[in-house]
Formats: structure tokens, sequence, C-alpha cells
């Protein structure tokens, strides 16, 4: 029985690689939009202790200059929040990409290693085919033998 020789095997290796590579692209942006994402709770968290430090100073005694630093702050924290938004907005875009192209990677390697199976079955199915037709010859061969004896 001939082995089987798949001709396309370096073909299926450059498809795992290149699935390989677009799911670590994929893993690197879906980090950058987690750190995106934790920057964006920090400053909800900073924007909530400064404006309830706000409200402290409003009720207490009044000095304005400190409730003039404060809103400032508060209003760097508001632009923060905006550009960083608008990052996560990029992230966001930049995944769905990525997340694209990996599947796309997937379906390439998976074609691939379907027609791999498929030839295979083809192969062990004329390797089944041969045995039978040699069982068959084995057989011919000695009733041949049986009936030129008797």
């Amino acid at each position: 029985m001939k082995r089987f020789r798949f001709r396309l095997e370096g073909l299926l290796r450059l498809r795992k690689v290149e699935e390989e590579r677009c799911l670590q692209g994929l893993r690197a942006r879906q980090a950058a939009l987690a750190d995106v994402q934790a920057r964006e709770r920090e400053l909800v968290t900073e924007r909530g202790r400064t404006v309830e430090s706000l409200r402290r100073l409003e009720h207490g005694r009044f000095e304005m200059d400190e409730i003039l630093r404060r809103r400032r702050y508060l209003d760097l924290l508001e632009n923060r929040s905006r550009e960083v938004s608008a990052e996560g907005i990029r992230r966001q875009a930049e995944l769905c990409g990525a997340q694209r192209i990996a599947e796309r990677a997937v379906r390439e390697r998976q074609l691939v290693e379907r027609l791999r199976e498929r030839r295979l079955g083809e192969h062990e199915e004329g390797a089944r085919r041969e045995g039978i037709l040699d069982l068959d010859e084995i057989g011919s061969g000695a009733s041949a033998r049986r009936e030129a004896r008797g």
C-alpha cells in the first residue's frame, strides 16, 4: 500500500502560521481595548471622587480657590474621558477588523484541512479496494489450483 502524501501540506503549514499570526494580532487588540476600558473605569472613579469632594467643599466652608481648582480638574477629567472614549471606539473598530481577519484565516486553514481529510479518506478507500482486489485474486488463484487438482 502506498503511503499517503498530501501535496498541499506546505500550504496547510502556511495557513496555520498565518492563522496564529492573526490570532496574536487579535489578542493584542483585545488587550489594547481592555487597557482603554480600564482607563475609562479609572477616570469614572476619579471623576466621582472629585465630584464628591467638590460637593463637600461647596457645603462646607467657602474656599473659592479650592473649588475653582477642583472644577478645572473636573474639566480636565471630562476632556480625558472624551479622548479615552474616542480611543476606545477606535480600538473597538480595530478589534472588529482583526476578528474578521482571524475568522478568514481560520476558515482558510479549515478549508485546506477538510481537503486533506477528504484526500486521506479517498486514499484509505483506494487502499481498501486494493486489498479486496488482492484478496479476490488470491481466492481466484486458490480456486483455480483446487480445480486443477481435482
